[in-house]
């Protein structure tokens, strides 16, 4: 084994300002996972929300991962801004009563909060507005929604979670871009290894088998936003969720599109 502080010395390499990167890898106690994303909260799909409220519940799960996108952040975005819409303010307030909704309809499941890439618009908005607020308690994106008060993870930093042997990501830690067949099989040619996704707002599933014989599966979810935005008025979205259950090793998902408030599996 490598003696670093003796090879230190002898190159006289400089400091190394390398920032650390870890996955994030969930309690095996949570067994019974719902996986909701691209909420888009305040421009949430209403009924979109009501029905996976309706039928998540008796799932019963212990966990809830929101992979992502939980909120649009409109007005901080880099992109034109319509004025018309919601101010940062509300969106604010919009996003803690929705988190009061998730946390009254699974009172006993621990919530992670993983930050989608609309999520991030806040941190690259103090970045460039006012850096000299970064840092501040005050001004962090877990203090906004009074997350380590509510008890909920906060996984930022683009961390992938790992439950057991299935990796969860939003989607934009990888290039998602130039979706040939679908978002799934997209998800498997950046990754290599079971995983699920979100922010394509499309349910899909792909399998492949490895030259070993192993069997990798990788799955999209369906988004719970607004269906129609301006910057995407036609499009081929459909409103999603998705539970994951676990024996030992092993795992299962259950991949569910609502198409005229009924849920079905994808």
């Amino acid at each position: 084994m490598l003696d670093l502080s003796e090879l230190s010395k002898k190159y006289n390499i400089p400091e190394s300002f390398e920032s650390s990167y870890e996955p994030y890898v969930m309690p095996l106690v949570h067994k019974r996972t719902l996986v909701i994303a691209d909420m888009h909260v305040p421009y949430h799909n209403f009924v979109g929300v009501l029905t996976m409220l309706e039928f998540a519940q008796k799932l019963k799960c212990d966990s809830v991962i929101i992979n992502g996108d939980f909120m649009d952040f409109h007005q901080l975005s880099h992109f034109l801004r319509d004025p018309r819409r919601r101010n940062f303010a509300q969106e604010i307030e919009s996003g803690n009563q929705m988190l009061d909704v998730i946390q009254k309809a699974f009172p006993s499941a621990k919530i992670f909060y993983k930050l989608g890439n609309h999520d991030e618009r806040y941190e690259k908005y103090l970045m460039s507005k006012a850096p000299e607020l970064i840092g501040a308690p005050s001004f962090t994106f877990a203090n906004n929604f009074n997350l380590y008060v509510r008890g909920v993870e906060c996984i930022d930093d683009q961390r992938i979670i790992y439950t057991g042997k299935l990796a969860v990501l939003h989607g934009h830690e990888i290039n998602m871009r130039g979706v040939l067949v679908n978002p799934a099989r997209t998800l498997y040619t950046r990754t290599k290894c079971s995983a699920i996704c979100s922010h394509l707002h499309t349910p899909s599933k792909h399998n492949a088998r490895r030259i070993d014989n192993h069997v990798v599966s990788c799955w999209s979810t369906g988004h719970l936003g607004e269906e129609h935005p301006p910057y995407a008025r036609n499009n081929e979205w459909a409103l999603g969720f998705a539970f994951v259950e676990y024996d030992k090793t092993e795992f299962e998902v259950s991949n569910y599109s609502i198409i005229d408030h009924k849920v079905y599996r994808a």
